[in-house]
């Protein structure tokens, strides 16, 4: 199959969108997109770092009443308008830790003001946030909860840098399953946990799995992914490498045999 992928092409159109026009594309809104493309009823889905339950709701439409939703948010207060919002859907499972790649109770930062920007460390771009609250909240390991060889499908993680701590606390999960994964990783966010870009390229590496931006283009290789803007894209599909072709047909428009 020959996949779309016009990464030079990309990447010229997001920085003249950027620069040139002042816009920020919605990224968000594109990932949902690739969610109706791909999800399948009967499915089940993780989803990590759930904040106000917007994915969590597409989710749950697209799996249907036989596929099952696991939504994590250890914010209290948008944990509280999801239960609120969407408490008595039976195959919703609503749970209040955060993940990482250990157990315990940790720090947890509230920010009112920027409440999809909380967790377990303070982001670098809002040290200074005038409004910032502290609490503590329960930390597990995805690995102690999804146990048995659970079946999942796709893992949603957003969890604003904790990426890579999350990805080692669901090591087994993710061996046993191999699920498809949709990641945000932002610079801001992954280097107060100690993390570099490259950490999830190799981990991709290491697990077999290869690394698509929201447009279909492949990044595994290092050279595409040092082009990489780092302030203008943040969102990768991993996908296993043995599902690699049927996951493009599904979500990506392939281009015309030449």
């Amino acid at each position: 199959m020959t996949t779309r992928d016009n990464f030079d092409g990309t990447m010229a159109f997001l920085e003249y969108v950027r620069n040139c026009l002042g816009i920020n594309l919605n990224f968000n809104a594109m990932q949902i997109a690739l969610y109706r493309k791909l999800v399948k009823p009967g499915w089940s889905v993780v989803d990590i770092g759930a904040h106000s339950g917007v994915h969590t709701r597409v989710f749950l439409n697209l799996v249907g009443s036989t596929g099952r939703v696991m939504s994590f948010e250890p914010n209290p207060f948008l944990n509280d308008k999801i239960l609120a919002d969407m408490g008595d859907v039976e195959n919703l499972t609503l749970r209040r830790e955060a993940l990482s790649n250990e157990v315990g109770n940790a720090e947890f930062w509230v920010l009112p003001d920027f409440p999809e920007e909380s967790g377990l460390r303070l982001r670098s771009n809002r040290a200074d946030a005038t409004k910032k609250e502290k609490i503590e909240v329960q930390v597990e390991c995805l690995d102690n909860i999804v146990t048995n060889g659970t079946a999942v499908d796709l893992i949603k993680i957003d969890v604003e840098g904790a990426e890579m701590p999350l990805l080692e606390g669901a090591r087994q999960v993710i061996l046993k399953a191999r699920p498809i994964l949709f990641v945000e990783y932002g610079h801001t966010a992954f280097e107060v946990y100690g993390s570099k870009f490259d950490d999830l390229n190799e981990w991709a590496r290491l697990n077999q799995y290869d690394i698509f931006d929201l447009f279909g283009n492949r990044l595994s290789e290092l050279d595409r992914w040092h082009s990489i803007p780092q302030g203008l894209i943040w969102d990768y599909v991993l996908v296993p490498s043995e599902k690699v072709d049927d996951t493009l047909s599904d979500i990506f428009e392939p281009l015309p045999n030449r």
